[in-house]
């Protein structure tokens, strides 16, 4: 037999975070970033975890292409 259930649960979040861009070797851009998720508990929990705030980073490389600076 097979059984396919589905539930939904719901909590408050919201993102604190900052980062930065620095231009380097003409049109390339160099970014970082960080913050941190705060969410309230969920009613029952998903897995073994009733909370999932976290901190969440990441690194960016970018081409600009336009005008001239």
């Amino acid at each position: 037999m097979i059984v396919n259930r589905s539930i939904t649960r719901t909590a408050l979040g919201v993102r604190v975070g900052a980062g930065f861009d620095a231009p380097f070797a003409g049109s390339w851009m160099f970014g970082m970033f960080g913050g941190y998720y705060l969410m309230s508990d969920f009613s029952d929990p998903i897995g073994s975890q009733k909370n999932h705030s976290s901190l969440d980073f990441g690194i960016g490389l970018s081409w600009m292409w336009g005008g001239k600076r």
